[in-house]
């Protein structure tokens, strides 16, 4: 793997009326929480929300759906994931990113091992440059944008 090209940070989706603000709002026995079976959102929801009522699904999309139809309270999701949801379907709004503690996973590029590493050096120089000069950040939010998302409206706590 390469050096990380992004770190998302993570936070949730939640139902109309709940509006949380830390990983303590989720984490009660009376919040149900969504997550994506297998992905770093599953990680993320079994680590900081012990005490909440967990339910995995197939898909991401599944995750949506349950939100919507009222099934879950709240779906835990890396922030250009949910800003993306956000942008495609504003009712769903806003997207909450969480806090205490701050949890930030990495994205990397995936590399395939040679004995040589040249290839991997040169694309860690690569992603150097560009998040250092803030073109990594730029073309992240004008994918968002593309989806919907307004770049004055996401949490300025999003770093690329």
């Amino acid at each position: 793997f390469t050096r990380p090209t992004i770190i998302n940070p993570f936070g949730c989706l939640a139902k109309k009326g709940f509006d949380p603000k830390v990983w303590a709002d989720l984490d009660k026995p009376e919040v149900k929480v969504a997550f994506d079976i297998g992905s770093s959102h599953d990680t993320v929801a079994h680590r900081y929300l012990t005490k909440a009522q967990l339910t995995g699904f197939k898909t991401r999309d599944d995750c949506v759906l349950a939100l919507q139809s009222g099934r879950v309270d709240a779906v835990v999701m890396a922030a250009t994931l949910g800003v993306a949801a956000v942008g495609k379907n504003p009712a769903m709004g806003p997207y909450h990113l969480l806090k205490q503690p701050d949890v930030a996973l990495p994205s990397s590029l995936g590399v395939q091992y040679e004995p040589d590493q040249r290839f991997r050096e040169v694309l860690n120089a690569w992603i150097d440059f560009n998040r250092g000069s803030g073109q990594i950040r730029e073309w992240m939010i004008a994918g968002m944008e593309q989806l919907g998302a307004k770049r004055d409206e996401l949490p300025p706590e999003m770093t690329f």
